[in-house]
């Protein structure tokens, strides 16, 4: 009995090795804008980009052949269990404005720090999965847990057609900073805006915190007034392996900036060797084990 459990403990340990080497970190992309009306700066009318958002590359544009094949590999838990699965791009829209922890404006610490390659005061930025190819009749989707954990917002069948909502939202226009239950420190000036925005008691359904684009504090949001965003719980996924070939397209709903060039990506389906092989190898001696037993 004792050799069995370890036998059982052995392929466990494989089975685990397996699932462990499909986790990533997210690379963040930040969209933002270019100058392209001739005048310098930031301004309405300038086209939306991903760009650089520092460093010494700060503002230049970020293509999406610099980020290669993006890898998708096959998941074996959860709802997309079976389907080539990537969450390795996190995009994310720059802040604008920068909010104060303490609202003073002098001697806070900056929760979120204002970028000068942002979009416009009161832009909401989405961003649109325009076309997608790759293997015929193989299934690419987009997956939102703030729209649904168990199904795609859409997928997109390879030369058939469209299923669900292709646009996605990279503004947070409802991002609450702050915990819901412990209070952030008062306006020490009363009367005074914080740097942006101000602090929001809990009422109207709100938790208490900064409502990051409620401009009076009053709650509920009343205008995006902050292209900001950085939501989480979004991955893409294809049933069928292959090469799949991406065009994203920034827009701004309030229209003050042109929209981006095609932003293009690469994802690459394809089954790890060494990892299927491993997970073959675990259940192999599963099997194997169970005879010895009979």
């Amino acid at each position: 009995m004792k050799h069995i459990k370890q036998h059982i403990a052995l392929a466990t340990i494989l089975a685990a090795a397996f699932t462990t080497t499909h986790t990533a970190r997210a690379v963040h992309t930040y969209a933002g804008a270019i100058d392209t009306n001739g005048t310098p700066g930031i301004q309405a009318g300038d086209a939306l980009s991903f760009v650089v958002n520092s460093g010494v590359n700060a503002g230049q544009v970020v293509t999406g052949a610099s980020f290669g094949f993006q890898p998708m590999s096959l998941a074996i838990t959860g709802a997309q269990a079976g389907l080539f699965f990537s969450n390795n791009i996190s995009f994310t829209g720059l802040a604008g404005t920068g909010l104060i922890w303490n609202g003073d404006g002098v001697t806070g610490v900056a929760y979120r720090a204002a970028n000068l390659y942002a979009a416009e005061p009161g832009a909401f930025l989405t961003m649109e999965i325009a076309t997608v190819s790759g293997p015929a009749g193989a299934q690419f989707s987009f997956w939102d847990e703030h729209h649904s954990a168990t199904v795609p917002q859409v997928t997109f069948t390879i030369g058939t057609g469209v299923t669900g909502e292709s646009t996605i939202a990279l503004t947070d226009g409802a991002l609450i900073v702050g915990n819901g239950s412990t209070p952030l420190p008062a306006n020490p000036n009363a009367g005074v805006p914080y740097a942006f925005g101000v602090y929001a008691p809990a009422l109207d359904g709100l938790p208490s915190g900064f409502t990051w684009n409620d401009a009076d504090g009053t709650g509920p949001l009343t205008a995006v007034t902050d292209p900001y965003g950085h939501i989480h719980g979004r991955s893409w996924t294809a049933n069928t392996e292959g090469t799949y070939t991406v065009d994203y397209i920034l827009h701004d709903t309030s229209g003050q900036h042109p929209d981006s060039a095609p932003f293009t990506v690469t994802y690459s389906a394809v089954p790890e060797p060494a990892s299927a092989t491993l997970l073959g190898s675990a259940l192999a001696y599963l099997g194997l084990v169970r005879r010895r037993r009979h």
